[in-house]
């Protein structure tokens, strides 16, 4: 793992709603998030580098032209960095299930034989 971190207070600055506030009978209060498990929320720094790759966006289906080989590196870096960061060693997968817990939870549940 990485022998960087990040200091809590930044990330607590960085989630995208941090500070929203809404009108109660009670007057007006800040909001108070609690279901990161289920949705988490936004962080500016990642959001800002999202968005900077959105002009090299494309399939990485394809390596025809730069955009396509492009992103097939950058799967290919991130699958890397995902092994790397959970010591999953040389004979490690990665299984895509799109997001969130619960479609992670019933992909294992697929895997092993338990879905209902």
């Amino acid at each position: 793992m990485s022998s960087q971190t990040l200091d809590p207070e930044y990330l607590r600055q960085q989630i995208v709603g941090v500070d929203s506030t809404f009108e109660t009978p009670f007057g007006e209060r800040l909001m108070v998030y609690c279901d990161y498990t289920a949705s988490g929320r936004c962080l500016r720094f990642v959001e800002e580098y999202l968005q900077s790759l959105q002009r090299i966006y494309a399939n990485t289906h394809t390596e025809d032209d730069i955009t396509g080989r492009s992103m097939t590196q950058l799967l290919h870096e991130a699958e890397s960095a995902i092994k790397d960061s959970v010591n999953a060693g040389p004979h490690g997968r990665i299984v895509a299930c799109g997001t969130g817990a619960t479609g992670a939870i019933e992909k294992l549940q697929q895997i092993v034989g338990v879905a209902l």
